[in-house]
């Protein structure tokens, strides 16, 4: 697949998504695409506008700021903006646990066992 990738050349024009041949596609096969590409990843109920959202939200994780983001969004009111970015924050435990290594110490055997 990915000498097939490379073989298409570079890609001149605008349109993010395209076909393997490097044409873009239209709404109809870009939702087509979309489809076929959830479906092999097992995404249930994502839209091509969640990327949309994951992006404004990505960039405001990387520190650029709403006005930016609006641009880049190209929306008039940052009001719009600020309702694509989510604030899902994973949270991160600090704690480290030891994983058992499948050996018992001699110290853990039970009393009675040799």
């Amino acid at each position: 697949m990915l000498e097939r990738v490379k073989g298409i050349g570079k890609i001149k024009g605008v349109h993010v998504i395209h076909t393997l041949l490097g044409k873009p596609y239209g709404a109809t096969g870009a939702r087509s695409a979309w489809d076929r590409a959830s479906e092999r990843a097992g995404l249930d109920g994502y839209t091509v506008k969640d990327i949309r959202a994951k992006a404004f939200t990505d960039a405001k994780k990387a520190g650029y700021d709403i006005e930016q983001i609006m641009v880049a969004a190209a929306h008039s009111d940052a009001k719009t903006t600020e309702i694509y970015i989510k604030d899902r924050q994973t949270p991160v435990s600090g704690v480290r646990l030891a994983l058992p290594t499948g050996k018992r110490s001699q110290s853990s055997k039970p009393s009675g066992a040799e």
